[in-house]
């Protein structure tokens, strides 16, 4: 009986209210529509400094444009670097991706619906590379 109670009791606990302080926030800007991917790539370390890198698709009518962003322990964007997207990557928002790190880089595979591929390799601050993938 003691088990069942303290069941019971356990479960009606998940539909009490959440403290105010335990609510995220509401955000105070929206993210743009042109947004129509962001992608976290890895972490990154260069001197002395760490955070992590991410690549940021924005889109409009049939073009697409992607930088990548290096974001420093503060939540600022340390540097952010435009890429040349080459004919044929206008489907990297909706591309399998797959992540593959060492060396101080990670690289990112995109595979297109079409059935291209393409790949970005990332370092540190201001080092990126974009394009097909040559196997």
């Amino acid at each position: 009986m003691k088990f069942c109670v303290a069941l019971s009791l356990s479960f009606a606990s998940l539909f009490l209210p959440v403290s105010a302080s335990a609510q995220i926030p509401a955000p105070t800007s929206s993210v743009s529509p042109s947004v129509v991917m962001v992608r976290v790539i890895g972490a990154w370390q260069a001197a002395g400094r760490q955070g992590f890198s991410r690549v940021v698709a924005l889109g409009s009518a049939n073009r697409i444009t992607l930088s990548v962003e290096w974001i420093g322990p503060d939540n600022s964007v340390v540097q952010a670097l435009p890429l040349q997207v080459p004919p044929g990557a206008e489907q990297i928002p909706v591309a399998r991706m797959r992540n593959q790190g060492g060396g101080g880089q990670t690289s990112v595979f995109f595979d297109t619906p079409a059935g291209d591929t393409f790949v970005l390799v990332v370092g540190g601050p201001g080092q990126a590379n974009f394009g097909p993938a040559t196997n």
